[in-house]
């Protein structure tokens, strides 16, 4: 086991952990406010940093001698202590031709090499944010992937499956969200990524009866940021919106204010 590896990977999680997320139970009614602003800035801004550690974890992991080695069993233990430190998610290693390995299955008796993600992260390109159903899980997922190289050469794949109705639980958690308060997250096409009511990740926002907010989905992918109104479920909705530089994900946080 390499410990300075595990050392600086728990660094990292630390940080994340310690994020200053702040309460909203005191804020009032959402506006371009600074306070408001800054709190729709550190959501997003939390949610990146739980990312980036997990693939930041991914990178270095890939350059170890144990994930180097293709041998599941001597890589097994270092992938476990990072996926028990960080995440939500599933850590795993696919072999190029798409047979993988997972911490708690082990292998998998399924395929990877269909996933749109997997030609692109053979070709040497690192993967963020993909969204699949689990093949190894069942859960509704987005995956990091990073390229594993030997002399140049792509020779497996390291990822992290991310797990994102429980990634919603802990960022609401974090975040200390009030009963009145929303936050959701959509991606380029308007699917559901995270969203304080779980069972509404992977929903199409724009086909949930309701056309102000269907309005809405299509002015968050067109402006990637500013503030909007819709009506949703007998309650007004108010929300500020931004882009993420890391995943392009738009979030939003907002209030709930009932008829």
């Amino acid at each position: 086991m390499n410990k300075k590896i595990l050392a600086f990977i728990a660094a990292g999680f630390f940080l994340v952990l310690v994020w200053p997320g702040q309460p909203v139970e005191s804020q009032s009614l959402v506006d371009v406010s600074p306070e408001n602003r800054m709190l729709l800035s550190s959501l997003t801004s939390l949610a990146d940093a739980h990312i980036r550690s997990a693939l930041d974890a991914l990178q270095i992991l890939s350059g170890t001698r144990e994930v180097r080695s293709l041998r599941w069993e001597t890589m097994k233990g270092l992938l476990g202590e990072a996926q028990r430190r960080g995440i939500p998610g599933a850590v795993w290693f696919a072999r190029p031709d798409g047979s993988y390995f997972t911490v708690d299955r082990n292998s998998i008796d399924q395929n990877l090499k269909d996933r749109g993600y997997f030609p692109r992260v053979l070709a040497g390109e690192t993967v963020v944010g993909s969204l699949v159903v689990s093949r190894s899980t069942g859960k509704k997922s987005a995956v990091l992937a990073v390229p594993v190289l030997k002399k140049g050469k792509t020779v497996g794949v390291l990822g992290w499956s991310i797990a994102l109705e429980a990634f919603s639980e802990l960022l609401t958690k974090e975040i200390g969200l009030a009963e009145n308060r929303v936050f959701f997250a959509l991606d380029s096409t308007g699917q559901t990524v995270l969203h304080v009511k779980t069972e509404k990740v992977f929903a199409d926002a724009a086909k949930q009866d309701s056309p102000s907010l269907a309005n809405v989905v299509s002015e968050m992918a067109a402006r990637g940021e500013g503030q909007a109104e819709y009506e949703y479920q007998q309650s007004v909705r108010r929300i500020l919106y931004k882009t993420s530089p890391l995943t392009h994900w738009r979030f939003a946080y907002g209030t709930v204010q009932p008829f």
